[in-house]
């Protein structure tokens, strides 16, 4: 097969969406030595080589009419003069176009005018449907966001072959707003980077701890301060503790401002307890795991989340969860950490009470988390994306 992937969201800086094509992508390289691969970016990866792999450069289409020429346009033409089998467009960005292609090809016009119509189906799309945020949650989404998602994940949905979602929870939603074949939507657990452990050098930890002025013992949380990650829920948990908890473990709270993020803090500077919290910011890639190894607990209440990779991130750092028991968070923990209603605050705060003072509780959850973290690998995300590539092929 040939198989182009859209790795436009692979951008150095970037988590999420990024994140994933870019592991998937290296461990397919690595368990697949048959069939080629294209890979579009809009800036170099010089760390990503092997002998069946292309990449291919479209610098400059950052911008939204550039983008979707790209995908309208370029794309198709693209798959047609190279025989692509299988384009996966990972973040759901699918061209428009073809979804009148069944009309197209019986028109009496020239076939170079019909290539950005896909007609005859010649080429199979994969759309990548990570989350469906903006249609269950509408309201932790700026309108631009809600926008944005409801035009293209309709899209993919009308002319994806197959949609590839990485959590069974996601796939329901998708079932609940399209009426989809269930057997064409294929879940693909993520995994976990080997960096995330809970042994590093003396000198890491040092550094890491000098550089975000860390205390010597903290409570985390790692990810955008905005609505759907309950940020202010966090706090409002955090202050039913005790003063002497709460000067012992000081609420570390790790990641960038995202929109609504001054009215959170204006949420949090309410309930008078800002000396014992601490914001540090974004956290560079190469800080995070040594900062999660350092964690005496996790906690992530968030509303809603397609897989969820902080708490997988903790848990192979061998620290305690404290997670929502919603959406597909329940999926990723497993038995192995503590699912709460994340708008209960007085349960989750009796929660982050439990594990701070009782030692077994606590390394109970270390164990049960490091063996939970390894049953998530990238060599099995990529099995299964190839997999749906073969099945979508035949």
């Amino acid at each position: 097969m040939k198989i182009a992937i859209d790795g436009r969201t692979i951008i150095r800086g970037k988590s999420g969406v990024g994140t994933y094509v870019e592991r998937t992508m290296r461990a397919l390289l690595q368990v697949d030595q048959e069939n080629e691969y294209f890979l579009f970016l809009v800036e170099p990866l010089d760390s990503l080589e092997a002998p069946n792999l292309t990449k291919i450069l479209i610098e400059g289409y950052q911008k939204a009419i550039r983008n979707r020429y790209w995908e309208n346009i370029l794309l198709p033409q693209f798959s047609a003069e190279n025989n692509i089998d299988i384009v996966f467009g990972a973040a759901y960005a699918l061209p428009l176009l073809p979804r009148w292609g069944h009309v197209i090809r019986r028109l009496p016009i020239p076939s170079r005018w019909k290539v950005p119509f896909n007609p005859g189906n010649r080429t199979k799309y994969v759309a990548g449907i990570l989350d469906m945020i903006g249609f269950v949650h509408p309201e932790t989404f700026t309108p631009k966001m809600r926008l944005w998602q409801h035009i293209f994940v309709k899209n993919a949905v009308s002319i994806a072959d197959a949609i590839i979602t990485i959590s069974e929870s996601t796939k329901r939603d998708i079932l609940k707003f399209f009426p989809y074949d269930a057997d064409r939507i294929h879940v693909t657990p993520l995994s976990v980077d080997e960096e995330f452990r809970p042994d590093h050098s003396e000198d890491q930890l040092r550094r890491v701890r000098s550089k975000y002025s860390l205390p010597p013992q903290f409570i985390l949380y790692v990810g955008t301060i905005e609505p759907r990650k309950n940020v202010a829920g966090i706090a409002k948990a955090y202050a039913t503790l005790p003063i002497q908890l709460r000067s012992q473990y000081p609420l570390v709270i790790a990641g960038s401002r995202g929109w609504y993020a001054d009215v959170i803090w204006e949420e949090i500077a309410a309930l008078k307890i800002s000396e014992h919290i601490i914001e540090i910011g974004f956290v560079a890639s190469e800080d995070l795991p040594p900062l999660m190894s350092l964690a005496k607990l996790f906690v992530f209440p968030s509303l809603y989340e397609g897989f969820g990779y902080p708490p997988l991130e903790a848990m192979a750092s061998g620290v305690p969860v404290i997670t929502s028991n919603t959406s597909s968070l329940p999926e990723v923990v497993g038995n192995a950490g503590i699912m709460v209603e994340p708008m209960d605050y007085e349960s989750m705060g009796g929660h982050m009470r439990r594990v701070l003072t009782d030692q077994k509780l606590h390394d109970e959850l270390k164990s049960g988390g490091l063996k939970r973290a390894k049953e998530f690998t990238w060599k099995r995300t990529a099995e299964c994306t190839l997999d749906v590539f073969r099945r979508t092929h035949r």
